[in-house]
């Protein structure tokens, strides 16, 4: 799903950390959390494709526009 300025994650499960990558590999954003859900601004990142690991396993795909 296409994401424009606002990242949302919900999760049935605590999230104890979010860290967003590049295709590249570079870590852009890393984080540590303890809720269900997670709002992460993502206005200022360029459009293009993203990895999203959460709680250091689970790893998404975005696309930001």
């Amino acid at each position: 799903n296409p994401v424009g300025t606002k990242l949302n994650i919900t999760a049935a499960y605590p999230i104890t950390s979010i860290e967003i990558s590049s295709v590249l590999g570079k870590v852009i954003y890393s984080r540590n959390y303890n809720a269900d859900k997670v709002q992460i601004d993502v206005a200022d990142l360029p459009a293009g494709v993203y990895f999203i690991r959460i709680n250091g396993t689970e790893v998404r795909r975005f696309v930001k526009e």
